[in-house]
This record gives structure tokens, C-alpha cells and sequence, in this order.
């Protein structure tokens, strides 16, 4: 079975290479390191689980299932040159909210599945939360069919 020492092997140098990069990356962005292990338990559940994409455009997103576990906790948005200038509460797009309009392919002028802006987020995940969005953020796989 000499293929399933290989498989395993070239399987462990994609996640050692894969951590390489993440942490390249992490370091320019100031997002925490990540390790080995948790490298390869995210590849062995993207490769188990069909629900998990990757969208190449979202720069700051975590890996995907971390959203789902750890801590996180809701917090009022830090302030930005734009809303200080203007002596506003800093405000960012609901990622919930919005991503349920997108995929219901809704018109801006239409009132179902709005999108909103809210003034807290989740710190850990770096995304806009309203208050109603936060916990099904956080504990369902697919929020927005929920």
C-alpha cells in the first residue's frame, strides 16, 4: 500500500505549505497566526464537507468554519477617519442582511431580506453584525437559508 504513504505525505506538505502561506498573509493583514493542525483539520473538513466554499475576493474573511466555534462576542464598531469627520457612530453593512438580498436577488427598492447598516460587529470575525444576526452568524452552517 505504498499509495496511502504517499497520498498522506503529499497531503502533509500541501499543509505545510498552506500554513507558510496563511501566516504570510496573516502578518501583513495583523490577523493571529495558525498552526499546522488547525490547517489540516480545515482541509479535512473542506475536502468531507460540500458546503464550504472559498470566494478568492473576500481579503479578510477567517477560514470558513471558524466563525462557528471559539469566542466571540458583539462589539460597537471602531471609529473611522470618515465617521469621525462627520461626528457619527461608525457604521458597517450587516454581512448576514446583505448576503440574504444578494442571493435573493433583490432590488434595492424591495423590503424583504434588506440590507442594513449596524454599528456593532464581531471583533474575532471582522464582519458587521446587527443584534438579530449575530447569533445565527455564529451558530448555523448555512445563515442564509436560516
Amino acid at each position: 500500500m505504498w499509495w496511502k504513504k504517499t497520498f498522506f505525505h503529499l497531503l502533509t506538505l500541501v499543509g505545510v505549505q498552506t500554513t507558510i502561506l496563511l501566516n504570510k498573509h496573516s502578518t501583513q493583514h495583523r490577523r493571529r497566526r495558525t498552526n499546522l493542525v488547525s490547517v489540516l483539520k480545515e482541509v479535512s473538513v473542506a475536502l468531507v464537507d460540500k458546503d464550504v466554499t472559498y470566494d478568492p475576493q473576500a481579503d479578510n474573511v477567517p477560514l470558513p468554519m471558524d466563525r462557528l466555534k471559539g469566542r466571540h462576542f458583539l462589539s460597537v464598531c471602531p471609529s473611522t477617519e470618515a465617521s469621525d469627520s462627520r461626528g457619527k457612530k461608525a457604521q458597517r453593512q450587516c454581512k448576514v442582511c446583505a448576503d440574504r438580498a444578494k442571493t435573493a436577488g433583490q432590488t434595492p427598492g424591495e423590503r424583504k431580506n434588506k440590507r442594513k447598516l449596524t454599528t456593532t460587529w464581531c471583533r474575532e470575525c471582522k464582519v458587521g453584525l446587527c443584534l438579530d444576526c449575530f447569533e445565527i452568524y455564529h451558530t448555523k452552517r448555512d445563515y442564509i437559508n436560516n
